[in-house]
């Protein structure tokens, strides 16, 4: 499961403050051009599994909770990804769902 792979969902559960969340695992150096492509695919299925109540149907403890998109990456954004996040969380946040961008902890 990777970024590479839009209609997987890389990983799944509900947080200990309630908020599901719905992981993208990235392993893909930013300096290829088709990386925000796949990316901007992966986040628009994880969304429209939220919005369209086919994560729910899936995982039904996501019923009624708040949803969270976390980007996991491996390797260090640049600067036209870290700006591509930001479009991400405003795009998101208009309909409801969180997106939380974070580095692979270290020593994976």
């Amino acid at each position: 499961m990777s970024v590479e792979q839009a209609d997987v969902i890389d990983g799944l559960g509900v947080r200990p403050d309630g908020v599901v969340e719905m992981l993208i695992s990235d392993h893909l150096e930013w300096d290829d051009d088709e990386h925000l492509q796949l990316l901007a695919a992966k986040v628009e299925a994880y969304a429209n599994a939220a919005l369209s109540g086919q994560l729910v149907q899936s995982y039904p403890a996501a019923e009624g909770k708040q949803v969270c998109i976390k980007l996991v990456w491996q390797h260090i954004p640049n600067n036209a990804a870290a700006n591509f996040f930001d479009t991400l969380q405003e795009q998101l946040r208009g309909v409801g769902i969180d997106f939380s961008p974070a580095a692979l902890p270290e020593r994976y």
